[in-house]
């Protein structure tokens, strides 16, 4: 009577989009992982990175801190 071998299936988590990224450098940050979710499943929805998300999320962001703070000169 011999060994019965079972196939394990083991799951893959299915990538994400991978485009070029140019001369972009890559930057290490820590969120909460339910805000990790949400833009994985934007960038799934739109069909992009999820850097090009949290790209565009950055430069919005700092767009309006821009416009919310004047810029001041040094006359010192």
């Amino acid at each position: 009577m011999g060994h019965q071998h079972f196939a394990q299936s083991h799951k893959v988590a299915k990538r994400g989009k991978r485009t070029p990224i140019g001369d972009r450098v890559q930057f290490l940050t820590m969120m909460h992982p339910d805000v990790i979710a949400d833009i994985k499943q934007v960038a799934i929805d739109e069909h992009r990175a999820a850097w090009d998300v949290m790209e565009q999320a950055a430069r919005e962001f700092l767009k309006r801190r821009q416009r919310a703070r004047p810029i001041t000169t040094w006359d010192g």
